[in-house]
């Protein structure tokens, strides 16, 4: 029987910090007595606990939904900085991307969350030959304001296919947004850390098609 109080907050956590990895439902049962006894901030850090050990130990994807339930938006923004650097890296989101998605609305937990949750979005959509609604998810999206300042030339380079399709996808004025976010990384004092995954010949071809556009 596990008993309230400080005590017994501190005894469920030393538990749980004792667990392997690999006994997550162990975990479970853990948060699961903690809930039935009305221990709800104890619940809460042990959400966090786990999410923790799993983004010490990369598996990005099984982190997230650790640190939705934990409310703990910092540790959820690094585990979301982690999966787009890897991104950056890979030009894949692995299943994280998935996960996200699946979320709904508790994305609003994060910005960073909510901004990987709608790229996602557009990924699906050109994947599913929308083109028109990716356009329209992409550019929203860069002039919404939660695009990482890292990532932004990567959209932009993401937009090119979409500026050059025979068919208007981008308008006068969703054109303008995008040539705005491209002065705004390029003008910004750390521009050579924002632009470092994209050269400069593929930027060339960002501002190629927005003065085609």
């Amino acid at each position: 029987r596990v008993h309230g109080g400080a005590g017994g907050d501190a005894l469920l956590a030393a538990v749980l910090e004792h667990l392997p990895l690999e006994s997550a439902a162990k975990a479970r049962k853990v948060i699961a007595c903690a809930d039935a006894h009305g221990l709800d901030d104890v619940a809460l850090a042990l959400h966090r606990v786990v999410g923790r050990r799993l983004l010490r130990a990369n598996r990005l994807a099984a982190a997230i939904p650790w640190c939705v339930r934990g409310q703990d938006t910092a540790l959820l923004a690094s585990a979301v900085d982690s999966a787009l650097d890897e991104y950056l890296r890979c030009g894949t989101l692995t299943d994280v991307g998935v996960l996200v998605e699946a979320l709904g609305a508790k994305v609003a937990l994060s910005s960073k969350v909510t901004f990987l949750w709608q790229y996602r979005e557009f990924q699906t959509l050109l994947e599913n030959g929308d083109a028109p609604k990716a356009a329209r998810v992409l550019v929203r999206l860069l002039g919404s304001g939660v695009v990482p300042p890292r990532f932004a030339c990567t959209l932009l380079l993401d937009a090119v296919p979409l500026l050059e399709a025979d068919a208007l996808l981008v308008g006068v004025d969703d054109t303008q947004v995008l040539m705005r976010v491209l002065e705004e990384v390029e003008a910004a004092p750390n521009a050579h850390e924002l632009v470092a995954f994209v050269s400069e010949t593929e930027r060339d071809l960002v501002r190629l098609a927005l003065a085609r556009n």
